[in-house]
This record gives C-alpha cells, sequence and structure tokens, in this order.
C-alpha cells in the first residue's frame, strides 16, 4: 500500500511538471492529497511500533511484520492480565463490602439521583411497608414519612441531614441521610427504641429519687443549722455539727439543680419568651454575685448597651448569667468582661475572664451533666457539674446558643446567642 502510494505521488508530480492550466491545478490537488495520506501512513506506522515496543523510538532497526504482530499479542495479552486481575480485585471487594453491609444492623439504603432505590442491605428492606427490595420505588413509597422524604430530597440536592420518626411497629428510627458526590444520596437509620427507653427510665427514677431526698435533706439542712447557730455546742461536735450543715446545703443544692435540669429536659419548664433589656438583666445578675465579687477583689467591665432589647425569658436569663459568673468567679483571674455585639441575625452575649482556660480536650463536653474538667477542684470549689447542663438547656428554651471559645493570650470566653427585640413582638413558649 505505501509503494502504491508511492508511484501515485510520483505520477502526480510528474503529471502536474508536464502539464499546463486546469490540468495541472488537478495534478498537485492529487500529490498533495497522497503526500498527505503517505505521511500520515509513516506516522501511524511509527506510532504503532512505539506501542508495541518503546525502544524502537531511536531509530536503530524497525522489526519486520511478524515480530511486530507478535509483539502487539503479547502487549493485548498483558493488558488482558492487568485487567482480569483488577476486575477480581473489585469483585472481592464488593463480596466484602456486601457481607459487611447485610451483617449491619442499621438499615442501609441507597438512592440514585431521581430519589429512586437502587440498593439496600437487609435491615433497610427489614422497614419497608411494601414487599420486594423496593427498586425503582421512592423512599416515600416504601417509608411513608413525609419528613424522611422531605430530608431525602434535600439531601439529592447536595445537603446532608437527618430526622427521627416512629415506625409503624412503635419503635423509634433514625434517619441520617448523606449526598454521594456522584449524584444519589445514602440512608442510614438506626432503631433508637432502646436508648429511648432507657432514657425515659433514668429521667423517671432521677426524678422519683429527687422528690424522695428533698424532705429529709431539708430537716438535715435545718437541724443541722440550728445546732450550729443556736446549740450549745462546742469543740470537735461543733465541728462535726458544721460539717453536717455543709454537706447537707451541698446535697441541698444539687437535688434543686436535678429537679431543674429534669423539668428543662421533660418540657415541663415555662419560658414566656419577651423583649428585655439587657443591660437590666445584667445588673441584677451582678447584684446577686456582689459578695463573691467583693470577697475575691475581681475587676468588673459590663459595656453592655443600656438600651439593648433582645427576646429572653427574664428569670432564665438572669438564672444563665449568674451561673457563668458564678463560674468565672470560681475558676477565673482578677478580671471578667461582660460584652456585647451583633452577628447575623443575633445578638451575641459574651461573659468572658483571664484565668487558666480549659484544655481543648475538654471542649466538647462542658456542656454536659456531671461532666468536670477537673474533679478534685470542683470538690474543692463546691461545684455540682450540673450548672453549664442547666445552662445550655435554659438557653435552647429561648431559642437559642450557648458556646465556649478560648480567650487570647489566656482565660475562657461564653457566648451566648439570641435573638434582638422588635417593638411588638411577644410570646409565650414552652421549653424544649
Amino acid at each position: 500500500m505505501t509503494l502504491f502510494r508511492c508511484a501515485l505521488l510520483l505520477l502526480a508530480v510528474v503529471a502536474a511538471l508536464g502539464t499546463t492550466g486546469e490540468s495541472q491545478a488537478i495534478a498537485w490537488v492529487i500529490a498533495a492529497a497522497t503526500a498527505t495520506s503517505l505521511v500520515q501512513s509513516v506516522l501511524f506506522h511509527r506510532r504503532l511500533s512505539q506501542l508495541i515496543h518503546p525502544e524502537w523510538d531511536d531509530g536503530s532497526q524497525e522489526p519486520n511484520s511478524t515480530d511486530r504482530f507478535d509483539r502487539l499479542s503479547r502487549s493485548i495479552q498483558t493488558i488482558r492480565g492487568k485487567l482480569k486481575r483488577r476486575v477480581e480485585r473489585l469483585a472481592a471487594e464488593r463480596d466484602r463490602l456486601g457481607v459487611l453491609l447485610e451483617g449491619m444492623a442499621e438499615g442501609v439504603i441507597s438512592l440514585d439521583a431521581l430519589g429512586k432505590i437502587n440498593a439496600s442491605n437487609h435491615a433497610g428492606r427489614a422497614l419497608f411497608e411494601t414487599n420486594g427490595d423496593g427498586s425503582g420505588l421512592s423512599l416515600i413509597e416504601v417509608l411513608r414519612v413525609p419528613e424522611l422524604h422531605e430530608t431525602a430530597q434535600r439531601a439529592l440536592r447536595g445537603q446532608a441531614g437527618e430526622t427521627e420518626f416512629e415506625s409503624t411497629d412503635g419503635r423509634n428510627l433514625l434517619a441520617r441521610i448523606h449526598p454521594l458526590k456522584q449524584g444519589g444520596a445514602v440512608v442510614v437509620i438506626l432503631d433508637l427504641t432502646e436508648v429511648r427507653r432507657l432514657e425515659r427510665v433514668r429521667k423517671d427514677f432521677v426524678a422519683n429519687v429527687e422528690h424522695e431526698l428533698r424532705t429529709p435533706v431539708a430537716v438535715i439542712q435545718s437541724s443541722s443549722e440550728v445546732l450550729v447557730t443556736h446549740g450549745s455546742l462546742s469543740g470537735k461536735a461543733l465541728e462535726l455539727a458544721e460539717a453536717i450543715h455543709r454537706h447537707a446545703e451541698r446535697l441541698g443544692l444539687l437535688i434543686t439543680s436535678l429537679l431543674e435540669l429534669s423539668r428543662l429536659e421533660s418540657g415541663k419548664h415555662e419560658i414566656e419568651l419577651v423583649p428585655t433589656n439587657l443591660h437590666a438583666v445584667i445588673e441584677r445578675s451582678l447584684l446577686l454575685c456582689r459578695d463573691q465579687i467583693d470577697a475575691k477583689g475581681v475587676m468588673l467591665h459590663n459595656t453592655c448597651d443600656p438600651s439593648l432589647k433582645i427576646v429572653s425569658d427574664d428569670q432564665a436569663l438572669e438564672q444563665i448569667l449568674v451561673n457563668l459568673i458564678d463560674n468565672a468567679l470560681k475558676y477565673g483571674g482578677q478580671s471578667i468582661w461582660i460584652g456585647t455585639q451583633s452577628r447575623g441575625q443575633n445578638i451575641e452575649l459574651s461573659i468572658e475572664d483571664d484565668g487558666q482556660g480549659i484544655e481543648a480536650r475538654h471542649h466538647a463536653r462542658l456542656f454536659e451533666r456531671f461532666y468536670r474538667v477537673d474533679s478534685g477542684r470542683h470538690r474543692k470549689r463546691g461545684g455540682s457539674g450540673l450548672g453549664l447542663a442547666i445552662v445550655k438547656h435554659l438557653c435552647q428554651a429561648m431559642k437559642g446558643t450557648i458556646r465556649y471559645e478560648e480567650r487570647q493570650p489566656h482565660g475562657s470566653r461564653f457566648v451566648l446567642a439570641l435573638k434582638p427585640a422588635k417593638q411588638e413582638e411577644k410570646s409565650s413558649v414552652l421549653g424544649p
């Protein structure tokens, strides 16, 4: 074929040189087309040779056609072997993943880009309200839960989310839905029935024990106070009576805190959200803490705008501030700063101190009940371990948030975010 193209090119050039006019132009066109085809054929042949055996690129010696196709065949066989091994590895990974999914206690459901089910494990299929594996059906068709369907639709648009719902057989289920980069989403459903039951048992137990303890502790408190202040005790007997009274007071405070936390968690704590003068509540809170402030000689800096109003409950906000100020007095340094700033649609109230601060490993658990950064230090200073948990629940009841931040160069900062008040705004709600 190459020899034919060369002969055709030679004839076209001779014809072009031996003719004139239109025939010459046609001959030159044929010559150019033939030359282009010849060059492409040579380049293709050379590239094929390089793919089969790269060392031919130096042009030292070109093998004959038999060797060339021999090497091409071996290269194809090598590529085939590599592809086969890769497919086998992928199949093994798929089998392992399938076994893991089928063995999971959590239900897993895969959705395609259109929201249709394309895969599910055994636990996921057991939740379906229809027969079969649900392939090709939407989530709302197999699990008739509107909020779950809405969360799935948001996930298909790229927004992960979760929702808790109750199944037809009375189980408490939590669905977490995550979007996939290539389109679609994965739904993971956890059974929280036992967790919720244990939570109810714990809350009922705590509430019953607290009510049963309140009366005897009150008797111990009052009796020990009489012995200490009006009795004729002295020496070791007086010292023991003072110890009884001190620990009875501590136990009474703990019971009161537990009852408050139980009411907040059960939604029995009534919250009235009204426009509130923030500066006035801060001043009342500082007045309640005045004795401790004077005793420690702490410098206070209150920069809150006297005219600033937020949406809150007076008593709840006062309780939050007293807890945070008391916390700063116990574990802070020589100064406390109280200030506000506007961020987005919220007013942020911050309480800062220049104490030692809190190590980063404790930050995520600061608002857990009974969690102590340093249990020995808390015992010496009389902390119950419930103050920050109560603060968190009161903030949530007022539709706000609370967070902890490190203060530079040292110290702690608690930031409370609440909504600014509008003149006509007033509502009464129950806490969560």
